[in-house]
């Protein structure tokens, strides 16, 4: 009787071991989930930053280049194409997009569209900015354009009013570069736009 009463024992002994590391295991399991996912959101945030802050950037190149040439922007005449506009220490990206006016009524005024790409940062932390600068110039009427990107004005519409010249500026940023940014998986895009 007392030997069937110690082999009870170590029975519920086992049993109990059992349990313990079971429910010990599925915490530790929980736990390294959890861990798994924060690394993955952390990396995601990462990634998103660096496009973010290279659209920024984009946004800062451009913004600085407006105000500093606004004369050979403004003009009748398309500008020279580059206009010799550096960012980040070098000019935009080969082949340069030619300046499209995209607009042209005498009566109500004119916008022309640029289009410059850059890389940015060492080759193994490269980010790519795409940016495309707007420049509406409404003569004696109001100038209204309806085929802006959704986020310009009003659902992609936007009015400049007469004897105004708008600008907007439309920079996107991506965390890999220029050359890879549209074939790769984890190629994240983030965009700002400003319009003054």
């Amino acid at each position: 009787m007392q030997h069937s009463l110690q082999q009870q024992k170590n029975g519920f002994a086992l049993l109990l071991a059992i349990i313990v590391s079971s429910v010990v295991l599925a915490i530790g399991v929980s736990l390294l989930q959890v861990s798994i996912n924060q690394i993955n959101l952390a990396s995601t945030a990462r990634e998103s930053e660096i496009a973010f802050q290279a659209a920024s950037a984009g946004v800062e190149c451009m913004q600085y280049w407006r105000n500093m040439k606004n004369a050979e922007f403004v003009l009748i005449a398309l500008p020279d194409l580059v206009l010799g506009i550096t960012c980040f220490g070098t000019g935009p990206n080969s082949p340069v997009t030619a300046p499209q006016r995209i607009v042209d009524d005498a009566a109500k005024g004119k916008i022309d569209k640029y289009s410059y790409e850059f890389g940015l940062g060492t080759q193994t932390t490269d980010s790519c900015i795409q940016i495309d600068m707007y420049i509406m110039n409404a003569y004696i009427a109001d100038l209204t354009y309806s085929s802006f990107p959704e986020g310009v004005g009003t659902n992609g519409t936007k009015t400049c009013t007469a004897n105004s010249i708008c600008t907007v500026l439309i920079s996107t940023g991506f965390n890999r570069s220029c050359s890879t940014y549209d074939t790769d998986i984890f190629s994240v895009q983030r965009e700002l736009t400003l319009e003054f």
